[in-house]
């Protein structure tokens, strides 16, 4: 099997003044636009240099031609890739734009790459691998040879209807070389019934075939990206890796840091720490669990951890990032959606009654805590939208505060509480005072 190892690399910050947010959204924008262009001619299994700074990590005796955005390379030659955070000096962040075939038969999986990401491409597959399944249509069952022949040793029977993965044939494709608990073996085509074009699968040499390529390249990948702190403004998004489906109706698989993620949608992967993982759905669904039994719907988080062999799951769903996601460089994706509104890293719970907010002291930063139910607003008033009710027992970090017809809080841009029904500690008298926002038109 495959020995598949978590990188653990150091991301370095650059250590510099905070940007100006109007300049810092405005470099973005320009690294987008130019990945948006450079790159709309990237093929499946191929990999685009979007936007500066990024390196490539070849293969052993591989030769790549991939030092300016714009540059596009075969997936399947490297070892793996990085890009990098934003350069004080160039203005520049780092973009990457790769197609992955996955278990596509037709179309790929967007995966973009952008900020201080590392990543290991833990598929050996040579090429353009794909790994599908197929359905024994023949009445009397089939039988798996040892040999791609019928006087081949019998090495399993499947019985009508059972699914199985095919992961090559012979180069006349009448037999399929595909996966039984245990081992491989070939099976006649004409037994099987598939929903695709058996041109897809990679020809296998029957008399040599080699070890079988479980995942595709970039399918299964390692990946460390560095903290959400280290942004160079707020308007700035997070380093990670966002990967997409074709559509919401195909079930896609892609392995990160050895979690197996079945999905269709839209995926945020970050490590928020060493040996940490976050899954956010943005858009459609994921499956995990024991048997992939739970789903995880848009706007949840998933956090992994590892407890020294493995990741495993260290919470349960929970809201994910909405006020960080809106900065993401979603534009590059082909598929346009709404982000769900969600409250994560805004709201946190607390105990009411058991003196939380008697320990904060004075000087401390602002927070602002509730424990009866409250409505938070897009505005500073009660002629803003509402955004959600919330019960009682959450705090918040305020960053601003504004006066309306009494005085409110700025949980995060576009979130406001009224002062009024909660209890504060720290130094809230110290926040800024903002003007209220325009009304929503209409």
């Amino acid at each position: 099997m495959h020995k598949i190892s978590l990188i653990i690399v150091m991301l370095l910050a650059i250590s510099a003044p905070a940007l100006a947010q109007d300049d810092c959204a405005l470099l973005f924008q320009e690294a987008v636009d130019a990945t948006q262009q450079l790159c709309a001619d990237t093929g499946s299994n191929q990999l685009c240099y979007g936007s500066a700074p990024a390196a490539p990590d070849p293969r052993p005796n591989v030769r790549l031609v991939w030092a300016e955005p714009g540059d596009i390379v075969d997936a399947a030659a490297l070892a793996g890739f990085s890009t990098g955070a934003f350069d004080l000096e160039s203005g520049d962040w780092g973009i990457a734009l790769a197609k992955v075939r996955a278990n596509l038969p037709e179309d790929a999986v967007t995966m973009l790459t952008f900020g201080a990401v590392r990543v290991e491409n833990a598929s050996e597959a040579p090429g353009d691998t794909v790994r599908l399944e197929v359905t024994v249509q023949a009445t009397d069952g089939a039988n798996v040879r040892a040999e791609a022949a019928e006087s081949g040793p019998l090495s399993d029977i499947l019985s009508f209807g059972q699914h199985v993965d095919v992961i090559g044939r012979t180069a006349d494709s009448e037999w399929l070389w595909v996966i039984v608990p245990g081992t491989t073996g070939w099976v006649l085509a004409s037994l099987m019934q598939a929903d695709f074009d058996l041109d897809v699968l990679p020809v296998v040499d029957p008399e040599n075939p080699g070890w079988p390529y479980l995942f595709g390249t970039l399918q299964e990948f390692n990946f460390e990206s560095a903290s959400p702190d280290e942004r160079p403004c707020a308007t700035a998004p997070d380093s990670g890796i966002l990967v997409q489906t074709p559509d919401t109706d195909r079930e896609v698989i892609l392995v990160a840091n050895t979690l197996e993620l079945h999905f269709a949608g839209t995926l945020w992967l970050q490590t928020p720490a060493p040996a940490e993982v976050n899954i956010s759905v943005l858009e459609g669904y994921l499956w995990y669990g024991e048997e992939r039994g739970q789903t995880l719907n848009a706007g949840e988080r998933l956090h992994y951890s590892y407890d020294g062999r493995r990741l495993t799951l260290s919470t349960q769903p929970e809201e994910y990032a909405f006020v960080r996601a809106r900065y993401l460089p979603l534009p590059l994706l082909p598929r346009e959606f709404a982000l769900p509104f969600a409250l994560g890293d805004v709201l946190f719970p607390f105990e009411p009654g058991a003196g939380f907010l008697t320990s904060i002291p004075l000087d401390a930063a602002c927070v602002a805590a509730w424990a009866g139910d409250v409505n938070l607003r897009s505005g500073p008033g009660t002629n803003y939208p509402l955004r959600r009710g919330v019960p009682g027992g959450y705090y918040a970090y305020p960053d601003a505060r504004a006066i309306n017809g009494g005085v409110w809080w700025r949980l995060a841009d576009g979130i406001w509480v009224a002062a009024d029904v909660t209890v504060t500690a720290g130094a809230c008298g110290a926040l800024p005072l903002v003007d209220p926002p325009p009304l929503p038109n209409g």
